[in-house]
């Protein structure tokens, strides 16, 4: 839905692009404890979501 928007920038956090849990939130909101610790390991974006992303860009223009 986000690359669908008309917004001239989209966000797509890759936790979402990965399906991650909510284990791999990049922050919590009023806590202080694990927010900004997640990183993403080079191998974790494979060829396969590489492939969606350039398809959704390409069908919403955003490319």
């Amino acid at each position: 839905m986000v690359y669908s928007s008309v917004a001239q920038t989209a966000i797509l956090p890759v936790q979402d692009v990965l399906g991650l849990d909510e284990s791999a939130r990049m922050n919590t909101p009023a806590g202080n404890e694990a927010c900004w610790k997640w990183r993403l390991i080079p191998s974790q974006l494979t060829e396969a979501h590489q492939r969606q992303l350039k398809k959704w860009a390409e069908t919403y223009h955003r490319g």
